[in-house]
Formats: C-alpha cells, sequence, structure tokens
C-alpha cells in the first residue's frame, strides 16, 4: 500500500508516526498533570492559582 511510494516516503512516514507517538506521550502527561493542578486548586478554592 504505502511501500508502491519508495523508501524515502516510508521512512518519512515511519519518522513522522514516531515523533508523533511521542508528542502524544508527553501531550498526555501534560493533560494529567494539569487537570490535577486545577482539581486541587479549584477544591482548596485557590481560583487566583488556576
Amino acid at each position: 500500500m504505502i511501500n508502491g511510494f519508495g523508501v524515502l516516503f516510508v521512512a518519512g512516514m515511519t519518522a513522522a508516526k514516531r515523533f508523533y507517538g511521542t508528542m502524544e506521550i508527553i501531550g498526555g502527561a501534560l493533560e494529567g498533570a494539569v487537570a490535577t493542578y486545577v482539581g486541587q486548586n479549584y477544591a482548596a478554592a485557590n481560583l487566583g492559582r488556576i
């Protein structure tokens, strides 16, 4: 399917998928940290820190 486009295309797709996967992991970790931070401060009524 993708192999019909050539070696450089396949290499580029592989690099892009690995980069995207790494960014997705970092984004998920950041999302969890921000949700915890906001939730803790909201529950403690520290709305100025949100």
